[in-house]
């Protein structure tokens, strides 16, 4: 027997004793259900915490393309504004989205 098959009898043998240990107290390990609501739970306010950021960076550069004068630079601070709102509406229509889609696999 070499070193690897060791090891992996070992991991096998403390996997084991973890997994019926949990279930003899009685814990739940997880759900699919209950990933996929945490996961969507968590992607949404990710999604809008970046659309919000980048919506005020955006704010930041026309604010400063105001005092240069550049008409340049405040084209392009107008265009990333544009799409950090389009950002942020895809977040919340996203959002939408995924609660109906949850209620109709719900049934209700």
């Amino acid at each position: 027997m070499n070193s690897v098959d060791l090891l992996l009898a070992l991991v096998d043998a403390r996997l084991r004793l973890a997994v019926s240990s949990a279930s003899r107290l009685g814990l739940v390990l997880g759900s699919v259900a209950g990933f996929f609501n945490n996961l969507y739970t968590d992607l949404t306010g990710f999604a809008l915490a970046v659309s919000i950021f980048f919506f005020a960076w955006a704010a930041l550069l026309y604010g400063a393309s105001g005092t240069t004068g550049n008409e340049r630079t405040k084209q392009h601070a107008m265009s990333a504004l544009y799409a950090a709102l389009v950002g942020l509406a895809l977040a919340f229509l996203a959002g939408t989205i995924g609660a109906m889609v949850k209620g109709a696999t719900v049934g209700q």
